[in-house]
Formats: structure tokens, C-alpha cells, sequence
């Protein structure tokens, strides 16, 4: 909020309701407040207007719209029974028979009544044919039923008025709309339709995060992966992004934009992607998950003692369990003491409140117990036994991979003969569902010499 917004807010909030001459200064307050997007007091101030005034519909539009914008669901309870509140102060109206259609073909979706459901926001769209819920409403409708061409257009002519903010949720759910229409539609695929409505949102939209990502993974598909020049022309965009922002970080444009970012430009070049991850911990020092994000970049390059300095500031900042959990397995990556990995597992099981014997929690302890001494090491060859014994390949891949590594390089690091047929199953079985090429070379490599286990 800008200074002159603060003044002009506070000068017209010393006139507060049920006080005479009141309404139009505690009003236009909230109206202010709405528009500055602190949402719950705009519905807070607006309320009181109300009390004082209840039938003065302005007001009641305001709270509407406070609530409308914070819950961004036409079907949130909070909405509906708000709607319920002002149809019984000022008596149905046009928007009253509106709202019950929207309201209508909610339920009869639910019963999977779904051309009912089609008729009634039709019949909502006659009385006000621009309305732009009705629209989103009609689109879902027709995605549902697999009609995705309409359901695009439907989406289109809802955002055409839509005000060009950077963080919409509606033009979120439409790129979501845009990939699951091409990816079921070989027709809308091949007429090129969603590349016409990345344009479309690239001229409303200028300063979405997301939008721009969007753009940037039409350009760089799949199998360019490898390709320079492509790369440099997603460097380009990012640079032309940030000049057409002026610099702005991605979240403060839209919340959750940087990791979407982040997660593209990994798969793009992992150096350019923990660059951009510094550069917006630069511009939002302040932001929690920027750190956290920090963290995950530097981990990714095995960079490991800045990863955990990171996400040491992202849990002094606000601890989670997440972020414990994850120092635990980077501290024990990194061979830390193992009462420091015993430390975070601790604060992770008391933050998560999840059960010391919780497996993601009872791996994280034996790949720091296999660091240690001898005896250290059989317990945590213990742990992963069992473990292993209750993996589940189908329902969870990756800890098959996770859990088999650690697991068969322990055995391999205890040296006994009579571990020789397991170490080879385990990685075996383990080295394919492995991310990281380098560590399934290592572990290629280990699953050869499992076969000389113990010998002289």
C-alpha cells in the first residue's frame, strides 16, 4: 500500500458507522481496501456499512466481491451463504435467479446430470451473457464431456474482460484447460488452437509468470533437450520477461511461479536454473520458500553445504517438517555427526507430527547410521532390511531406487560374503528406478563387484 492509499484510507476511516455521515467515507474506505487486495477487511469494514445501513446495496456489492476475489470459487460456501444473507435483506433480484442457475448446475454436475447442468448456465448466460463465472462454468462443463474446442472458447471469452493482473487464477486454470485439450484432442492439436490462445494470453496477461513459462515450453519441447540454441532463446524470454516487469520477482507477480520456473529451467540447463533462483532470492530476500527453493537448486548440483545453509534459514524463518526432514537426509549426505541427523529427524517427527517409525523418516536415519562406525552400520543395515522387504514397486518407484541404493551400498561397504546374492538383487532391482545417471553408474559398477563381497 502506498503512502498517499494509507493517508487517504486512514483520513476516511476516522468516520466510522453507525455514526451520522459515515456511509460514504467508511464505504469508499473499503472500496480502497478491496481494491488494494487486503480482502478481509475490505469485507470486515464492508460489513459494518451494512449493519448500519442495510439497505444500501452498494455495500453488499462490495462484500461480495471481497469474498468472490479471496475465495476465487463461484461455488465457495462463504460465497453462496453470503448470497443467502443479501437475498433475504434486499429480496431476490436479477442477480439472485443468476446465482441460483450457477448454483443449480453445481449440484446437478455432481449427480452427473451434466446436460441439465449445461442447460441451466445457458440459462444464466441469457441474463447476463458476459458474465464471466457463467463462462468459466460453461467451459468446465464441456471439458467434462470432453468437448474441448467449445470448452477453449468458452474459457477465451470469459478472460477477454478479465482485468490483466499477473497472479489470475482463472488464466492458471485455462493454460491447465489448454495442455488437457491438447493432450486428449489430436484435433485441437494439430489446428494448432493452443498456440493461437498463448498468444492471445501473452497480450492480455504480459506480466503472468505463468504465461511466460507457458510460452517458454512451447518453444522448447521434450525432445530439444540438449539443443543451444533453444536454451538461448528461453534465456531470451526470461531477460525480455524481467524487462517487461521491470525487475519485479516472480513471487510477488504470482505466489508459486518461481518453483514452476525453477523445475522447467532444470530440465532446460540445472546451472541456469540455480541461477535464476539466485537472482530472485536477490530481488525477495525475505521469501521463505525462495530459500527453500535455494536449497533444492544447490542440492541438485551437490552443492551441499549451501543447500543446507539455506534451508537452515528457511527453518529459522518458519519451521516445517518438510524442510527438517530434508536437512536430516542432506546432513547425512554430507556426513555430519549422526546426533545432528537424529536432531532433525526429531524436529521433523514433532512438526509433522507423523510416528518416529514413519519410513521416509526411518530411511533418512539409516543413511546417516551407514556412515558411521561398525556398529552403526549394522543398525542401519537393520532398518533398510526391513524397508526393503515392505517396498512396493508399483505404488511407490522412487523409494525402491532411494532405498535400494542406500541399502546395497551398504552392503557392499560391510563386506561380507554372505551378502553377496542380496547386494546384487537390491541393486538390480534398485539401479533402473535411480534418477541421477552418475549415481547409476556407481551403482552399475557396485553391482558387478557385489560378487567378490568378502573375499581376501
Amino acid at each position: 500500500m502506498t503512502i498517499v492509499a494509507t493517508r487517504a484510507v486512514a483520513e476516511l476511516s476516522r468516520e466510522q458507522p453507525p455514526k451520522p455521515g459515515a456511509l460514504w467515507p467508511a464505504y469508499i474506505a473499503a472500496v480502497a481496501i478491496n481494491e488494494l487486495g487486503r480482502h478481509d477487511d475490505a469485507e470486515t469494514r464492508g460489513r459494518a456499512v451494512i449493519a448500519a445501513w442495510p439497505r444500501f446495496t452498494p455495500a453488499w456489492d462490495l462484500v461480495g466481491d471481497a469474498i468472490a476475489k479471496d475465495t476465487h470459487r463461484a461455488d465457495h460456501p462463504r460465497l453462496l451463504k453470503f448470497a443467502q444473507q443479501r437475498r433475504q435483506a434486499l429480496g431476490p433480484s436479477e442477480d439472485d435467479r443468476f446465482e441460483e442457475l450457477i448454483a443449480q448446475a453445481h449440484i446437478l454436475e455432481k449427480q452427473d446430470h451434466m446436460a441439465e447442468a449445461v442447460a441451466a448456465v445457458a440459462s444464466a448466460l441469457t441474463l447476463d451473457p458476459d458474465k464471466g463465472v457463467a463462462l468459466r462454468e460453461m467451459a468446465q462443463l464441456r471439458r467434462k464431456l470432453g468437448e474441448w474446442p467449445a470448452a477453449v472458447e468458452c474459457f477465451h471469452s470469459a478472460l477477454e474482460k478479465a482485468p490483466p493482473i499477473s497472479d489470475s487464477h482463472p488464466v492458471a486454470e485455462f493454460l491447465t484447460l489448454l495442455d488437457e485439450a491438447s493432450a486428449a484432442s489430436s484435433a485441437f492439436r494439430d489446428a494448432g488452437s493452443a498456440a493461437g490462445e498463448l498468444d492471445f494470453l501473452s497480450k492480455h496477461f504480459p506480466r503472468d509468470p505463468l504465461v511466460a513459462l507457458a510460452l517458454a515450453r512451447r518453444e522448447f519441447p521434450a525432445d530439444a533437450r540438449g539443443d543451444r540454441v533453444r536454451i538461448g532463446l528461453i534465456a531470451a524470454r526470461l531477460g525480455e520477461f524481467r524487462l517487461r516487469t521491470g525487475g519485479v520477482a516472480f513471487e510477488t507477480l504470482r505466489p508459486g511461479s518461481a518453483r514452476a520456473w525453477y523445475e522447467f529451467l532444470a530440465g532446460v540447463d540445472r546451472d541456469r536454473a540455480y541461477e535464476f533462483v539466485h537472482q530472485e532470492l536477490l530481488l525477495q530476500p525475505a521469501s521463505i520458500d525462495l530459500w527453500r527453493l535455494r536449497g533444492d537448486a544447490a542440492a541438485t548440483l551437490h552443492h551441499l553445504d549451501e543447500a543446507i545453509e539455506a534451508l537452515q534459514t528457511a527453518l529459522a524463518m518458519l519451521p516445517d517438517g518438510v524442510t527438517a526432514r530434508r536437512l536430516a537426509e542432506l546432513c547425512g549426505e554430507r556426513g555430519d555427526e549422526l546426533a545432528v541427523v537424529r536432531g532433525y529427524v526429531n524436529e521433523a517427527v514433532r512438526l509433522d507430527r507423523v510416528r518416529a517409525d514413519d519410513p521416509r523418516m526411518q530411511w533418512t536415519l539409516a543413511n546417516a547410521l551407514v556412515h558411521g562406525d561398525d556398529k552403526e552400520l549394522g543398525e542401519g543395515l537393520t532398518i533398510l532390511a526391513k524397508l526393503w522387504a515392505g517396498r512396493d514397486a508399483a505404488k511407490r518407484p522412487e523409494e525402491v531406487g532411494r532405498v535400494g541404493a542406500t541399502y546395497g551400498i551398504a552392503l557392499c561397504r560391510r563386506n561380507v560374503a554372505a551378502d553377496r546374492d542380496t547386494a546384487r538383487k537390491v541393486l538390480e532391482e534398485a539401479t533402473p528406478r535411480v534418477a541421477d545417471p552418475t549415481r547409476r553408474t556407481l551403482l552399475v559398477a557396485l553391482t558387478s563387484m557385489s560378487r567378490y563381497l568378502g573375499a581376501e
